[in-house]
């Protein structure tokens, strides 16, 4: 792979793909994280800083950012037969980093406009320059991250497909996955 089409010097090796990548970096030198303050596309237009899930210093955060949005519709939790629990893995949770609650949902027709975690997905995803996993997650080890990633990946399957999976041709293999009755 080259550089560019100025300087065609080819790149090598991944240190050279990493100094690369650095040299066009808008960071000023400070490392590039994901985590909770990094997963947000809201930022404040005055000093264009990340808005924080809840708000602080007088200044309202995501949560009151999408009632301003959606004054007529309310953050529930994930409803328990919703199609983003099934539509790739099956899942019963979603867990990040941390498994503080639930996630919660901003529903409308029964489709998900915005979700809403606490428990830091991008935390639970995010590796250093090394490959090394950036954050423990508790309190849940390995398997937790796991089921972190299988989130976002149903995240992802549902924001492409949307409901695919709800119509009743997947039923009974959803069910005899889950080891119940399909009668």
């Amino acid at each position: 792979m080259a550089r560019d089409v100025s300087d065609t010097t080819p790149i090598t090796s991944r240190n050279m793909l990493v100094e690369w990548l650095e040299a066009g970096s808008k960071t000023g030198g400070a490392p590039l994280r994901i985590g909770t303050e990094h997963e947000k596309i809201p930022f404040y237009a005055a000093d264009d800083s990340p808005v924080p899930y809840e708000g602080s210093g007088g200044r309202g955060g995501v949560r009151a950012l999408l009632g301003r949005v959606y004054p007529r519709t309310a953050l529930v939790p994930l409803p328990r037969e919703h199609v983003l629990w099934k539509s790739f893995y099956l899942l019963d949770a979603a867990p990040g980093r941390t498994s503080a609650a639930p996630p919660l949902a901003l529903l409308r027709d029964q489709r998900v406009v915005a979700i809403l975690s606490a428990n830091d997905l991008g935390g639970a995803w995010s590796r250093d320059a090394f490959g090394r996993w950036e954050h423990e997650v508790v309190p849940g080890g390995q398997g937790q991250r796991e089921l972190a990633f299988r989130f976002g990946v149903n995240l992802v399957m549902y924001a492409m497909c949307l409901d695919y999976k709800d119509d009743q041709v997947h039923v009974p293999f959803i069910l005899k996955r889950r080891r119940w009755r399909t009668e």
